[in-house]
């Protein structure tokens, strides 16, 4: 019974997590949600927080294929994932991270609240996700051999946020 339980919070989990990812990217600066200006900001604090931002969203889209998978540690990186939403939401909603002179906007703030509701029963699936019981063949860590094809795989995912970071630093400058 305590696997079932498992399993059903593992994609559960996997379903939320990839939720907050498609509402995460929607949100990037330059984008149709985020309009604020943050010029105000230094360049190399506004790149490390959509640097931070961009991993959590790749992350979120990756961590769902490994919890559906039973990596042994899927359920925490959920649970990290979803302690970073919580916290990025909660700090940009209560005016403290990031600040800007232009107001924000109606549909950012539906958004953000919706994302941070989200956290919470993420948190909650995902730690059940953490109680499975014994080791299954498909329970350990993917394969650490690298092969041309996760090379290349890597290669792009890591060249996708470049292109992210850069962009979304860009567009927060107002440039």
């Amino acid at each position: 019974m305590a696997t079932s339980n498992s399993n059903r919070s593992r994609r559960i989990s996997a379903l939320l997590l990839f939720i907050s990812a498609l509402l995460l990217s929607s949100m990037i600066p330059g984008g149709p949600v985020e309009s604020r200006d943050f010029s105000h900001y230094s360049p190399l604090i506004l790149a490390a927080f959509n640097t931070f931002l961009t991993l959590l969203g790749l992350a979120s889209f990756i961590i769902p294929l490994l919890l559906l998978r039973q990596w042994r540690h899927s359920g925490l990186a959920a649970i990290l994932c979803a302690a970073s939403y919580f916290l990025v939401y909660a700090l940009d909603l209560l005016q403290i991270f990031p600040l800007s002179a232009t107001p924000m906007p109606d549909l950012l703030r539906w958004l953000e609240t919706l994302g941070l509701i989200l956290s919470v029963p993420l948190t909650v699936f995902a730690a059940g996700a953490l109680q499975t019981t014994g080791t299954t063949a498909t329970d350990t860590a993917p394969s650490p051999r690298l092969n041309r094809q996760r090379l290349l795989i890597m290669a792009a995912l890591l060249s996708a946020a470049a292109a992210i970071i850069v962009f979304a630093t860009l567009a927060a400058m107002g440039r």
